[in-house]
């Protein structure tokens, strides 16, 4: 599998620092996927370290899209011109506080999470508050997908 290859050359920790920092930025590479595989292949005393490494790198990476939802960098985004259109007319007219949004967003993946990132950027949504809320809800989302296999691994072993 592609993942355990990854794992293999880079090391579980700096294979989980990179692909989790790449699924941040490019929406394609699914982050829990992977951390649910590497998850299940892990022993459990590394899920811990892996659930900060996997924690940091991604909103590591969504600060950066959000710095480019903001216009400070610029990223190739007209493929998803009217999902950030759609979703940035729900997030004006909502009556949830943007940092609601964030947390519900970096939990769920509904709305997407990257979009949201971009969309607090192009609304001035303060980066503290961004971090603050994408950090719960990453955390709670990314606790969730490590602990998950090892669950079933307690079950059925």
């Amino acid at each position: 599998m592609v993942f355990e290859n990854l794992v293999t050359q880079l090391g579980i920790y700096l294979a989980t620092f990179v692909f989790c920092f790449i699924g941040g930025i490019f929406p394609f590479a699914n982050t829990e996927v992977y951390l649910v595989t590497v998850s299940a292949i892990s022993a459990r005393e590394t899920i811990i370290p892996i659930l900060i490494i996997s924690i940091i790198s991604q909103m590591a990476a969504k600060v950066i899209v959000y710095f480019a939802g903001n216009g400070a960098i610029k990223l190739p985004l007209r493929k998803y011109e009217k999902k950030i259109a759609r979703v940035k007319e729900k997030f004006e007219n909502s009556k949830v506080k943007p940092g609601y949004f964030v947390l519900i967003s970096a939990m769920t993946g509904i709305p997407p999470f990257y979009i949201v990132t971009l969309l607090s950027g192009m609304m001035k949504v303060h980066i503290w508050d961004f971090i603050l809320f994408g950090l719960l809800g990453t955390s709670i989302k990314f606790t969730a997908s490590l602990y998950l296999p090892q669950v079933i691994k307690i079950l059925f072993a």
